[in-house]
Order: structure tokens, then sequence, then C-alpha cells
């Protein structure tokens, strides 16, 4: 056997063997092909040497005393690798790229209405003559895939454009150097496109030496929440944060509640809704902070005031009829009328006074008696932890202490 023909089928079962071992694993989701891939792949493929340079990008905010948050994101470069196989293109040649960690920190104010998912990564051309390869990572907190979101490459960041600049998103094409259509920034739509977690976007590019590009990913959606309903309640119930452009994913929050980390139960695009926990210790005007974070982005802190579900232990009737006054007396109350309701069947009585261990009113015109009504007492939007009942009729019976608030004597039952 010839051998050249020797060497040939050699190289092509390198190639080959090159081909499986090299096979990117998918870590996200791409619905559909993308628009923006136009042609390639077309031209003639020649064989060549690429390394390709893997970052890896941490990020961290602060805010200053103004209130401004501000990102750091690191970005550590390293290279790989030479790997010899078929490249798509027109030059072939062996690249070299340095290892080292670039860094970039921007302020922004509060209020924002663009949602930076992924900070602005750079990369710089190590040599001349070769394609050379980047393979950077989108991370999508719970949520965040739900979001319309806009990918950004700019070509020629440091004044010195690439020649071509391609793009693959989990080992599919994204776009190519056509579709830049001779301008220096392409901006694609990834909007359900990815998922929560890692998924992996790999550039190959082709210049001079110092040749730059930078992308990023980016939302127009800012979740905020505005405010909670109620402002006071107990440990056990639920407590619901209104605001608007919220996802609807109950894995897309993190809340914690005077520092223990509250439950979800649902939400919706104004709301979400959470229950308090148990074991709070509110400052000395019995609050506690609210801290709730979605998709990753942090919110304005809320408080929440930590109240006593309001307690029935008696009633100073045990038969009463339409427009009297009476007592009743409890725990928790408080001492503004304002915050108070009783009801009788559903029919709100007239609050006359409160404090913190008794409701004075007048009962409501009822025209459904002699029946039994139950007693429902409301504090600051709490109800009490158990309803009573009381009988109503033409007599009024005044309680000598043996009449229980949950239960109507035999005599009227």
């Amino acid at each position: 056997m010839p051998q050249d023909v020797s060497k040939s089928r050699k190289l092509v079962s390198v190639l080959s063997l090159l081909a499986v071992t090299c096979t990117i694993v998918p870590h996200g989701a791409w619905a559909q092909d993308s628009q923006y891939v136009t042609d390639y792949g077309k031209k003639g493929a020649t064989t060549g040497s690429t390394k390709t340079t893997r970052s890896k990008v941490t990020t961290t905010t602060t805010k200053d005393a103004t209130g401004d948050s501000t990102t750091k994101s690191t970005v550590e470069t390293t290279t790989g690798a030479t790997t010899t196989g078929t490249t798509t293109g027109t030059t072939t040649g062996t690249t070299t790229s340095k290892t080292g960690t670039a860094t970039a920190t921007t302020t922004t104010k509060t209020g924002t209405k663009t949602l930076t998912i992924v900070k602005t990564i750079k990369h710089v051309n190590p040599s001349s003559g070769a394609w050379n390869q980047f393979a950077d990572y989108i991370i999508l907190k719970p949520g965040q895939e739900n979001f319309p979101l806009i990918m950004t490459i700019n070509n020629g960041v440091d004044g010195t454009m690439f020649r071509a600049i391609r793009g693959t998103l989990s080992g599919r094409s994204l776009f190519t150097e056509k579709d830049f259509k001779g301008k220096s920034t392409l901006v694609l739509d990834l909007s359900n496109a990815l998922t929560a977690g890692s998924t992996q976007v790999v550039f190959q590019a082709y210049g001079t030496k110092g040749s730059a590009f930078s992308w990023d990913l980016t939302s127009k959606t800012t979740p905020t929440i505005t405010g909670l309903n109620p402002v006071s309640s107990n440990p056990g119930a639920t407590v619901k944060a209104v605001g608007k452009l919220l996802p609807t994913d109950l894995k897309s929050y993190q809340i914690t509640v005077g520092g223990k980390p509250a439950t979800v139960s649902a939400a919706t695009t104004q709301s979400v809704d959470f229950r308090v926990p148990d074991g709070l210790k509110p400052d000395a005007k019995g609050e506690v902070p609210v801290l709730i974070t979605i998709a990753g982005a942090k919110q304005k802190a809320q408080v929440l005031k930590v109240v006593s579900e309001p307690e029935i232990t008696g009633f100073d009737h045990i038969s009463i009829s339409s427009q009297q006054s009476m007592t009743i007396s409890g725990k928790n109350f408080g001492k503004d009328a304002s915050k108070v309701k009783v009801t009788f069947g559903g029919v709100p009585g007239t609050i006359t006074s409160v404090s913190d261990t008794s409701i004075s009113l007048v009962t409501p015109e009822l025209s459904d008696i002699p029946s039994k009504k139950e007693v429902q007492i409301e504090v600051n939007g709490l109800k009490a932890k158990k309803p009573g009942i009381l009988f109503f009729s033409m007599r009024n019976v005044e309680n000598d202490g043996s009449g229980s608030p949950f239960s109507v004597p035999s005599q009227f039952d």
C-alpha cells in the first residue's frame, strides 16, 4: 500500500476519534435553530490546530452608603490542550493564548430597568493566522430562564476587530460572521432558549493578534417587590409580597423573615405568598426584616410586624338581642379600635372601645332570631384562633361566669 494512502487513512481515523471525544455535552436547551444562522460551514474545510480558552466568571455585588450597587465580575481564563482536526475557514495554523485574569467593575443605580444576567466578558486574540476558540458558560438562576434574554456581541471593543466571529450554544450553531452584516454589534434574542443552570456557549474567532470582542447577557425585565399584605402577621400565617413582573416559578424565590427561611407557597406575576416561620425574635418595635431575592436579584428589604392572634376567653352575656351593648374578654386585641373588627354571623358590630384584653361594642341588627351566631374577631387582619358562639334572642341574659364563649347553654340550644 502506498505510504501516502496509509498516512491519509490514519489521519481520518484520528479525526474520527477526535470528533467523538470532543463533542460538547449540552447543559441547557436550545428551543429551535437560531434565525441568525446563514450558510454556516459552507466555506472549504481546512485542517489546522486550535487551542480552547475557557472562562470562569465570579460575580460579587456590594452597596455603598448611597444605596448604589457595585457589581464586580472576575473572569479567570485558562488555556486547554491543543487539538488537531477539521476547521471551517480559509486559514490553517496553530493558536496560542495566555493564561490570566481579567476584572471588570461597573456601578449601576438602584431602579435600573435592565437586569444583567452575565456581566460583560472580553476575549482578546493571542496570535495571528489561526482560528481561536473561547468557551464560556451562561449560568441562570431558577426563574431567569423565563425572562426575555438578550445576548449582545461587540466586535472590536479595543479598536481592532476580528475578521470573523462564530458562536454555538450547547453544540448548536448560534450565529456566524455573516449575521453581523458588516456591523460591529450583533444582538441575539435568547428568550425561551435556555434553562436554569449552566449552558455552554463557544465562540470561534479569526483575526490579527490583539483583536478583541466582548459579550454579555441582559434582560429588560426587572422583578420588583413593592410591599407586604398584611404588614402585621403571626408565625404560621401566610403573607403576600406584592410587586410587578414577578416570575411564577416558586424556585425563583429565596425569602427570609427575621433571618429564618420562609416557605413559598404560591406566585403570580403580581404577588408571592410565603409562610411566616416560627421562632422569630422581633426588635423593640415588634418588627422583623423580610429579605426577598428573586432569580438572584435582591429586593428592597420589607418590614413585618410580628403579632399574636387575638384570642376569645369570655362573653359578658349568654343570650343577647340586637342593638345591645356587650363586652368580649380575651387577649391580643391591641389598643386601636380602627384595627379591630367583630362580626356576628358575618354581620359587623359597632366597636365603642378596645384594650388589649377587652372589646366593648354594640351588637348588629339581626332579623333571624332566635338563632346561634358565630362570633369572629379580627385584629390587624388576623382572625381569632377560635371563633366564639353566642345565642341571639329577644332576651338579654348576662353571664354569671359559668357560660363558655364556645358553646350555647342547654336551655337555649
